[in-house]
């Protein structure tokens, strides 16, 4: 059975990422005056074949913790294992 699932990847709160503060700043000359902060990171939608949701979940876990998600300066989250339609 497939499996969807997407993973959200940020940068760890203590380390920076400059393209955040540039990004803000862009917004502001553009007139978007009301932004106070911008957070950016990466989503990868992933498919996974499995017999079952939990055993999708581990695999997108380890696939995280192997090559997706650098562990030293990032964070992520498996926002949903839900079978593909």
């Amino acid at each position: 059975m497939k499996f969807n699932a997407t993973v959200h990847v940020f940068r760890k709160h203590d380390v920076l990422n400059p393209e955040e503060p540039q990004t803000l700043q862009a917004l502001h000359k553009l007139g978007f005056k009301n932004m106070e902060s911008i957070k950016m990171g990466k989503v990868f939608c992933v498919t996974v074949e499995s017999s079952d949701g939990v055993q999708a979940e581990g695999e997108v876990y380890n696939a995280c913790h192997r090559l997706l998600v650098n562990m030293v300066t990032d964070t992520f989250h498996i926002e949903q294992i839900k079978p593909a339609t």
